[in-house]
């Protein structure tokens, strides 16, 4: 990734928990995942896609497009991007987890699927394809497959949200907020926030 461009992923992890953007991008502590963990997973999101592929009609299936606006200075890989016969674009996130409570798409997920949606209009702009609607399948516990409405404030949401990264960045200052999710985090030994109310 070329010097000051922010990921999708930073963008999801930013909703989870700004800690992370400080860990990731100021501490420089990546997430560590194997060759084979990642070959394992890659093979199984193939196997779940016929759910999705069986809502639309699809023309295309683009996996793992990079995508990247020199603009915004962003860039995102998605799982799968579909290309359809009406000439829609429809960005695909396939998740080893459950949705919410309520059966609704996690917050960091769906403006993971807006930043793709951005992403794929600037990377696509010139053959003017159009791109409204994203997918998330939870595989868990039962599979649950959302169809993802991406309107103009969810955009202005993921835009603003690429300010307030780089703003953490530049600072170099661990971000001040309340939401905690320590438990389930992967950064949860490296964060800022626990070593603080250890020493209290």
């Amino acid at each position: 990734m070329e010097k000051g461009f922010i990921t999708v992923n930073d963008i999801k992890h930013y909703v989870y928990c700004e800690a992370i953007v400080y860990i990731t991008h100021v501490l420089g502590i990546a997430e560590t995942t194997t060759n084979y963990m990642e070959l394992g997973q890659e093979i199984e999101k193939e196997k779940s896609l016929a759910p999705v592929l069986s809502m639309f009609k699809v023309a295309e299936v683009i996996k793992r497009p990079y995508l990247v606006s020199p603009m915004l200075k962003l860039t995102g890989t998605p799982d799968f991007v579909l290309r359809t016969k009406t000439n829609e674009l429809i960005p695909v996130e396939i998740k080893w987890s459950e949705p919410t409570k309520s059966g609704a798409g996690k917050r960091d997920h769906v403006v993971q699927i807006a930043a793709y949606a951005i992403l794929l209009e600037r990377t696509f702009n010139e053959r003017k394809y159009s791109v409204k609607r994203g997918v998330i399948y939870y595989l868990r516990p039962k599979g649950r497959l959302l169809l993802i409405n991406i309107d103009y404030e969810l955009k202005k949401e993921v835009l603003k949200i690429l300010d307030s990264i780089r703003g953490i960045i530049n600072a170099k200052k661990i971000p001040k907020t309340s939401r905690k999710k320590c438990e389930s985090c992967n950064y949860n030994r490296y964060c800022p926030w626990k070593k603080e109310e250890t020493r209290k």
